[in-house]
């Protein structure tokens, strides 16, 4: 997806979030860096709960710990954004919700089910 943007519009301002539990779990660790590095427009910010030691911050990660609804509040233009998230159920709810509360309408939040799709708001 973020590929497609960044070919669409390099100059659209987009925000990549990720999570993972350290530097062997991160998908596409390189790839990510090298588009956002292309354009000045597209922001990468990658969340590793349990940073190996290996792991370097500011090289493989920019955040320790879990993304949270408070730094989404602080870090994005929230109220100008379109979401898209996929991971597991809680963390989808925690979003799904969060976002809801700040008043990011439904047609602007999309997500995607690994498995099963279960009521996020129930």
């Amino acid at each position: 997806m973020l590929e497609h943007l960044v070919e669409r519009d390099r100059r659209r301002e987009t925000w990549w979030v990720h999570a993972a539990r350290c530097g062997r779990d991160q998908a596409m660790k390189r790839h990510i860096r090298d588009l956002a590095a292309t354009s000045s427009a597209v922001h990468a910010c990658v969340f590793y709960e349990n940073p190996l030691p290996e792991d370097v911050p500011g090289r493989d990660y920019d955040r320790p710990g879990r993304i949270t609804m408070e730094w989404i509040k602080g870090a994005l233009p929230v109220a100008d954004l379109d979401f898209y998230f996929c991971g597991p159920r809680g963390f989808m709810r925690m979003l799904a919700i969060g976002l809801r509360a700040l008043d990011v309408p439904d047609e602007r939040i999309h997500l995607e089910f690994f498995g099963p799709a279960e009521a996020l708001y129930a």
